[in-house]
C-alpha cells in the first residue's frame, strides 16, 4: 500500500516539475524579450525637470534621493529620520527542547537506542511552541507580546520625480539605529510593564535584573536602511515613474542603489534572468528525478521480495529515472 502511494505521488511530482520547467522557459524567453525591448526604448533624461514630450515612455532617471516621510514604529515611539526603512527586532528568552539518541549496551549484551530529552534557555525571534514539547513534565513557555516588524516610507523623490516606497525600502544596506534616552523613555511609557526596561548595548531590554534574564525577558533592537543616490527605469507617468508594459505583456522596473548606466542595469538584469532560469531548471530537474523514482517504488517493493533481485531493480529504476529525465526535462 504504501509503495502504491508513493508511485502516485511520484507520478504527480513529475507532473508538477514539469509544469515548473516549462513555465521556467516561457518566463526566462519573454522576460528576456522585454528587457531587450525596453534596452532599445529607453530615454535618458533629467531628473531635475520633468518633460512633458515623455509622458508614458520608458525613462532612465539617476540622483540623490530624499524621502517624504519618516519610518516609524509608532507602537513604541521609536523614528528613524532620513531613512528609507526602519526594522524593529524582538527576541524573547524561551526553553528550547532537544533530543538526543545514542546507543547503548544492555546487561545481555545488545544495544539499544536511549533518547534523551533536555531543555535549554535560549534567546530566540520566533515563538517557541512549548506545547508541543514531548515531556509531560516539560517547561512552559510564556505568548510573545509583539513581535519583529518592518516599517517602511510611503514615497520618496528623485529630483522632480516621485517613487513609491515600496519601491526603494528594498534597498540599502541596513545599520544599527542609534538608540537615545528619548527612545527609551517613549518605549517604556508605551510598554507599561512591570518589569524594567534597561537600554544597553544599543538595544532595549526587558527584564528584572540586566544581565540576569529569565524566561519571558525581552529584548529589543532597532535597524535602519538609508540612502544616497539611485538609478531607475521605468514609465514616466505624470511626476511618479512605474512600471512600464512592453509588447509582450512584461511589466518592467528596474531600480538598484547608486549611479548606474541605462545599458549596466539592463544587462545586470538580463544576467540575472539567466540565474534564475538555471536555478528553476536545477529544481524541476531535481524534482523531476525523484518524482520518477517514486513512480517505480512498486516495482522496487516488489523486486525486494527476492533475495538480490531488489538492489538490481532498484539500480535500474535510477538509471531509468535520470534517463526519463534527461529526455523530458530537454524536452
Amino acid at each position: 500500500m504504501n509503495a502504491a502511494k508513493s508511485s502516485l505521488f511520484g507520478l504527480l511530482l513529475v507532473l508538477v516539475a514539469a509544469g515548473i520547467l516549462f513555465w521556467n522557459e516561457g518566463r526566462a524567453v519573454k522576460t528576456a524579450i522585454a528587457l531587450a525591448e525596453g534596452a532599445g526604448l529607453v530615454v535618458e533624461v533629467d531628473a531635475a525637470k520633468l518633460d512633458p514630450v515623455n509622458e508614458g515612455k520608458l525613462v532612465h532617471i539617476a540622483g540623490s534621493i530624499a524621502p517624504s516621510d519618516i519610518p516609524a514604529d509608532t507602537q513604541f515611539g521609536i523614528f528613524a529620520p532620513g531613512a528609507v526603512r526602519l526594522l524593529r527586532k524582538v527576541e524573547m528568552y524561551q526553553w528550547k527542547e532537544s533530543e538526543r539518541a545514542e546507543r547503548r549496551k544492555t546487561a545481555d549484551g545488545k544495544e539499544e537506542t536511549v533518547k534523551t530529552i533536555s531543555y535549554d534557555k535560549v534567546w530566540s525571534e520566533t515563538v517557541i511552541e512549548s506545547a508541543q514539547f514531548k515531556s509531560a513534565d516539560a517547561p512552559t513557555n510564556p505568548p510573545l507580546p509583539f513581535q519583529s516588524d518592518d516599517f517602511r516610507i510611503l514615497a520618496a523623490t528623485v529630483g522632480a520625480f516621485s517613487l513609491s516606497g515600496s519601491d526603494v525600502a528594498g534597498l540599502g544596506a541596513a545599520m544599527p539605529l542609534g538608540l537615545t534616552s528619548e527612545d527609551w523613555s517613549a518605549f517604556k511609557a508605551a510598554l507599561g510593564g512591570a518589569k524594567p526596561v534597561w537600554l544597553r548595548d544599543n538595544g532595549l531590554h526587558v527584564s528584572l535584573i540586566y544581565g540576569k534574564p529569565a524566561i519571558g525577558d525581552l529584548k529589543v533592537s532597532y535597524q535602519k536602511a538609508t540612502l544616497g543616490k539611485v538609478s531607475a527605469i521605468g514609465r514616466q507617468t505624470g511626476s511618479g515613474l512605474g512600471p512600464y508594459m512592453t509588447s509582450n505583456g512584461r511589466s518592467l522596473f528596474l531600480i538598484e542603489e547608486g549611479i548606474t548606466p541605462a545599458a549596466k542595469m539592463f544587462d545586470e538584469a538580463l544576467a540575472g534572468n539567466v540565474v534564475l532560469t538555471w536555478i528553476a531548471r536545477a529544481l524541476g530537474l531535481i524534482a523531476m528525478f525523484f518524482g520518477f523514482r517514486l513512480t517505480f517504488s512498486i516495482l522496487t517493493a516488489i523486486g525486494d521480495a527476492v533475495p538480490l533481485l531488489g538492489n538490481l531493480v532498484r539500480a535500474g529504476a535510477g538509471l531509468v529515472a535520470f534517463a526519463l529525465t534527461m529526455v523530458l526535462g530537454a524536452l
